[in-house]
């Protein structure tokens, strides 16, 4: 809290110093019921009220005025403090900001007269359109990239798209250079000289995104573009199956690089710990926890006991806990439990006919499974057919030699339901205990992970 200390010393009214260096103002409607304007800053996910002032009544209709002597560069808010009557507002660049709108939605509220709320919006925009652009253009380049030949000239329109992005940014930092620190957190560059450096297409996501953003730089302290930054990255390496080891090396490469305790570090966290909810679930409970360790119920009491509630709910199927039973018919009609087979090492793996990068898998698993099958490894094939005949076809054409189990409900499985699967292939590796040692592991990660575990627990012990 100190640097947040600092800035309630430094947010000096001009009454008291004589002059009027800063000013926000503000009409609304003759109707509106608003009797206070309050001025916030975002603290993680709370706004703390730092200033205030009553809304009047002219002949014109409501009005209010803040006048400051000085006020640290940043992003504030203005309003009642509710999500619909506040509205984001950049102070202290530009010596006055008037907004007007209905107070009972003056989150939409219009910004005239201040070049950096303007310029903010725009630059906002123009990210957006350059984004998709770069998601466009990528999809084409993954498909191309081990090619010499690039007929529509992907990889100079990928280069374009970069130029383009840095542009944005020293055009911004015209304004002024707050504009940039924040726009650097959605320049995401791609050309193919970068992509390159990188061993695979999610490492280059994962180690770049962030490549234009200081953040020694105390102007994140309160900035919540930085929130929602750290949401998107979470979001997107929730939504591919990667070991979790994998995502914490990922992502606390940056965090080292925050301050903790800290609101930098805050704010980080839990747009992580949202982007992460519903994604990948020992994810999303390590930066809870890591939330709830660092910063405690007292920074948000309500919302410390609403995510202490979820954390406890996805318990069952993290790293360590026991794998919830299922019980499933086989192609011959039995029936067939994950208990059944504690005292070996299983594979849970997620397949369906239907799934081409499921059935391009399966020969290695195939050899994986001959590999180690008498030192006590199984697989227990789910699937997620919705027919007997295609699934039964699938098994043979693939010559898969292990356990098999379905209920042929499609993504309505019991099995994918119990254990989240979003998406197949998906793995779960069980111990012979039956707990859950590892999640999303493919190829080589896999097999490793299967043979370091028969090492650790070798058969008969």
């Amino acid at each position: 809290m100190i640097r947040f200390l600092f800035l309630l010393s430094v947010l000096i009214p001009a009454s008291l110093s004589g002059q009027k260096s800063y000013q926000v103002q503000g009409r609304m409607e003759a109707t509106c019921s608003m009797d206070t304007m309050r001025l916030f800053f975002l603290d993680g996910i709370s706004l703390r009220q730092i200033a205030r002032t009553p809304v009047q009544q002219d002949t014109l209709g409501r009005y209010f005025a803040m006048s400051f002597a000085f006020i640290p560069p940043g992003f504030y808010f203005l309003g009642s403090g509710e999500p619909t009557q506040t509205r984001q507002v950049i102070l202290g660049t530009d010596s006055l900001v008037f907004l007007q709108g209905n107070c009972e939605s003056f989150a939409q509220a219009t910004i005239y007269r201040s070049p950096s709320n303007a310029a903010y919006s725009q630059a906002l925009q123009a990210t957006d359109q350059l984004q998709n652009q770069a998601n466009q253009l990528n999809r084409q380049y993954q498909a191309i990239k081990s090619s010499t030949e690039d007929p529509m000239g992907v990889k100079q329109q990928l280069r374009q798209l970069d130029q383009q992005k840095l542009a944005l940014l020293d055009s911004v930092e015209k304004v002024h250079p707050l504009l940039r620190k924040a726009i650097a957190l959605r320049t995401y560059l791609v050309s193919p000289e970068i992509q390159e450096q990188y061993p695979s297409e999610v490492a280059f996501f994962a180690q770049s995104y962030f490549s234009q953003v200081d953040f020694s730089d105390s102007a994140y302290h309160t900035m919540p573009l930085l929130n929602e930054a750290f949401y998107s990255y979470g979001m997107t390496l929730g939504s591919v199956s990667l070991p979790f080891e994998t995502i914490l090396g990922y992502t606390n490469e940056y965090l080292k690089q925050l301050p903790k305790p800290g609101p930098t570090h805050k704010m980080a966290v839990l747009g992580l710990t949202s982007g992460f909810r519903d994604r990948n679930d020992d994810a999303f409970v390590y930066f809870a926890n890591l939330y709830l360790n660092t910063y405690g119920p007292s920074d948000n009491p309500e919302f410390a006991a609403q995510l202490r509630k979820e954390v406890t709910d996805k318990q069952a199927l993290l790293i360590g806990s026991l794998a919830p039973d299922l019980s499933l018919p086989t192609p011959e009609g039995d029936t067939i439990s994950i208990s059944d087979f504690r005292g070996e090492i299983v594979l849970l793996d997620f397949w369906a006919s239907w799934c081409r990068p499921c059935r391009m898998e399966n020969p290695r698993v195939v050899s994986m499974y001959k590999k180690y099958n008498d030192q006590g490894f199984t697989i227990i094939g789910l699937s997620l057919d919705r027919g007997k005949d295609a699934w039964v076809k699938a098994i043979a054409e693939d010559q898969l030699p292990w356990h098999h189990a379905s209920d042929l409900l499609f993504w309505n499985s019991i099995a994918s339901r119990t254990y989240k699967v979003s998406s197949i292939p998906y793995t779960v590796l069980l111990d012979r205990e039956g707990k859950i040692v590892a999640k999303g592991l493919r190829g080589a990660a896999l097999e490793a992970k299967v043979a370091e575990l028969l090492k650790s627990q070798p058969q008969g012990n």
